[in-house]
């Protein structure tokens, strides 16, 4: 259910919330690494969101980068850095 609510919390407005939710995934993902793909997939479609939106941030960008380089998804296609 945590992990429910973190993805939720990403689309909430708000650096700091979004910043926490994906501070709370890596955590998840670390604890269970089933959830790294799906985690993957949710963290890249919000990256987009935000920058379509304009709420995105460098700081918001690194973090979300930095969670995406710490999952172990052989699966999903890396975009190039």
């Amino acid at each position: 259910m945590a992990w429910m609510e973190a993805v939720r919390l990403l689309t909430q407005d708000g650096e700091s919330t979004r910043q926490g939710a994906l501070t709370v995934m890596g955590r998840l993902c670390g604890q269970d690494p089933t959830l790294a793909e799906a985690t993957a997939h949710v963290v890249r479609t919000a990256m987009s969101q935000w920058e379509e939106d304009g709420s995105s941030s460098p700081a918001l960008e690194e973090a979300a980068r930095q969670l995406l380089d710490g999952l172990d998804t052989p699966l999903v296609d890396k975009p190039a850095p």
